[in-house]
């Protein structure tokens, strides 16, 4: 990380909401395949005019987690559109304004993920979308602010 970034990681963990079960490096992610191949290094961190859509999302998890009494691990949040398109992401994708967040747990499968979810947006947690993907083991949840559901 270059000393820019490093001062962007700090200042978005000095506003980062209390949670029990997540940190806020985590939610700073730039995705698996930022890593490796075709798309490596195409991410960047997200830029400070979406910071609170990810604290939204956080929150969300942060609940979906301590429902769940079982570990998750964030998978994919904010997506810059050159890694969004190099990945397949939607071209509308709620990870480009920081509003997304996949996740899954190595301890229960997607579906328990999705049911946590779908309970705390039925009582009123939170609006947003929710995508279940059981071939791939990991749960979309967006703080859209209108309820959406889809998935095998």
């Amino acid at each position: 990380m270059t000393n820019s970034e490093i001062k962007l990681v700090s200042q978005f963990a000095e506003g980062f909401p209390l949670l029990t079960y997540f940190r806020p490096h985590e939610f700073l992610f730039r995705g698996g395949s930022n890593a490796k191949g075709s798309c490596k290094n195409k991410n960047t961190l997200p830029p400070r005019s979406i910071w609170k859509n990810i604290y939204d999302v956080a929150t969300v998890w942060d609940e979906v987690r301590h429902t769940l009494g079982q570990p998750i691990k964030v998978l994919s949040v904010y997506r810059n559109e050159d890694y969004n398109s190099c990945i397949g992401g939607a071209a509308n994708s709620f990870h480009k304004k920081g509003m997304a967040c996949d996740a899954t747990s190595s301890k229960v499968p997607a579906k328990e993920l999705y049911a946590v979810a779908l309970k705390l947006r039925r009582a009123g947690y939170f609006k947003g979308g929710l995508g279940l993907y059981t071939a791939s083991n990991f749960v979309h949840l967006d703080v859209r602010g209108t309820n959406y559901s889809w998935g095998n």
